[in-house]
């Protein structure tokens, strides 16, 4: 589609920087490229965090600098007072009103800077380093910082817990790959390049790095791309990630404060303009899969499990992308418009309006019968097997056969005696109330069943007779329990 890059050199701008295994990454750190800001690399030792990030600044030709966070101190980043000066108001600095010398490794001008070891920096040092992540200013003055990549090894002695409010601040929370996820040839590469940290006397060291033209090429087609992709995903993007945000905080209990759902969103975007350039076709055109694979990766990296803080696990994330995923062509399913329905009633109405089989029936069927409204949507479910046996699942079948047992049959109450095994009578008929006397366990659930899902009618193809107006009824006059309202009924 391009004339500035041959389709052959828009993959693997890692690799050509000598970064390898990393290729699943690609995109998201062109979309950190792109966009600015800052990441979090986590992982072991020896494993290139802090070579990606010198390799990357080269590439860019940018300014790099880097700070170890359990060593420096705020006078190695902010500079020192300079006495000589401290008199002449002209020359204060217009920030703190005290004019500083800059020393090599004050933040002052750098444009792309590493800060390592953060987990090893105090908890006070954390909170300064915080306005530098944010805002890429100090003390409300710019820095020039534009792209900051920050790094830990979790797990080891001697860290402190990352600072939530610094952990907020990053786009995105990267686990580096290790060697056992590469593959042979991978670290075939990896062994052949040279590196002058480990071999500084037969490695060629103080000759300036070259800029990288075609990641300059890539990121300069992106940019014009990136505007491109607004107007095209933008709403199917925000319908996603409030979509993905609330699956997560409902089934895994994980909340998502709103700068991270527009990080995400900032995210998503970029990448996807990112991953157009890459594949060489037109933002518009990338195919519905890539698309939702890039989603899914980026939700993934957007919280800050990695390290070591709440967040979803990487099923956590798939499953809710699963049920999300369909928001992303701009369609919604009666599965997920189920789980998102904050009645029972509602969702399993939702969940056969269209298409459905025994996996939907059965993901919705777990969650519903652990609400208020089990006994009723339990109901529901035996009379949908009567009709549709393919719908329901032996699993699921259990689970409503069990629930409706415990409805009716309770040996302390004398009511009815212990239920028989599913599908079988009891040894003796069941007790003295007509609706449930000498009939067999199964005709009772059934009976049983159809009584409450009169409540459901309007479900496709099961004829109901409606009793929602006597249900109402026996609620308004306290009865609010099923036994109670069968007791009345009978």
């Amino acid at each position: 589609m391009s004339d500035t890059l041959p389709a052959e050199q828009r993959h693997g701008f890692l690799d050509r920087l000598g970064i390898i295994g990393w290729d699943y990454l690609e995109a998201p750190i062109g979309a950190f490229l792109l966009l600015g800001g800052a990441i979090l690399l986590c992982g072991p030792h020896g494993i290139a965090k802090s070579r990606l990030a010198r390799k990357l600044a080269e590439a860019l030709g940018e300014p790099f600098a880097r700070y170890d966070a359990s060593m420096n101190v705020w006078e190695d980043i902010i500079g020192f007072p300079d006495p000589a000066k401290l008199m002449d108001p002209s020359l204060r600095d217009h920030a703190t009103g005290i004019p500083r010398i800059e020393t090599r490794t004050s933040v002052w001008g750098k444009r792309f800077l590493l800060v390592d070891e953060i987990n090893r920096c105090s908890p006070e040092m954390q909170s300064k380093w915080l306005e530098i992540i944010l805002e890429r200013s100090l003390m409300g003055e710019p820095t020039g910082a534009v792209w900051i990549v920050s790094a830990m090894n979790p797990g080891y002695s001697g860290t402190y817990p990352l600072n939530l409010a610094l952990a907020s601040r990053y786009l995105m929370f990267m686990p580096v790959p290790t060697s056992e996820s590469m593959t042979p040839a991978q670290l075939y590469s990896i062994l052949s390049l040279d590196n002058p940290e480990e071999a500084p006397a037969i490695c060629k060291t103080g000759t300036p790095a070259a800029t990288d033209k075609q990641l300059l090429a890539l990121l300069s087609e992106a940019a014009q791309r990136l505007p491109e992709a607004t107007p095209i995903y933008s709403e199917v993007l925000d319908r996603y990630v409030v979509g993905i945000t609330a699956t997560l905080c409902r089934e895994a209990g994980i909340h998502t404060d709103m700068r991270r759902m527009r990080m995400m969103k900032s995210v998503l975007l970029a990448t996807i303009a990112f991953q157009s350039v890459l594949d060489d076709v037109p933002v518009h055109l990338l195919p519905q899969g890539v698309v939702s694979e890039l989603a899914r990766t980026v939700v993934s990296l957007s919280y800050p499990t990695i390290a070591g803080l709440d967040g979803p696990t990487l099923p956590q994330v798939a499953a809710a992308h699963l049920v999300e995923s369909p928001l992303l062509a701009g369609l919604d399913t009666p599965f997920r418009k189920a789980l998102h329905s904050k009645s029972a009633l509602e969702a399993f109405r939702e969940l056969l309006s269209g298409p459905c089989n025994q996996f939907t029936i059965g993901v919705v069927a777990e969650k519903l019968l652990g609400t208020d409204e089990r006994f009723l949507v339990a109901a529901a479910l035996f009379v949908v097997a009567q009709k549709r046996q393919d719908l329901i699942g032996p699993r699921t079948m259990t689970l409503v056969t069990d629930m409706l047992s415990d409805t009716i049959l309770e040996p302390q109450s004398g009511f009815l005696p212990k239920a028989a095994p599913i599908g079988q009578p009891p040894d003796k008929t069941f007790g003295a109330y007509a609706f449930c006397k000498e009939r067999p366990y199964v005709e009772v659930l059934a009976d049983w069943a159809a009584l409450c899902a009169r409540s459901l009618q309007g479900l496709p193809d099961i004829p109901f007779v409606e009793l929602e107006e006597y249900l109402a009824q026996k609620r308004e006059h306290g009865v609010t329990t099923i036994r109670g309202i069968v007791d009345a009924f009978v």
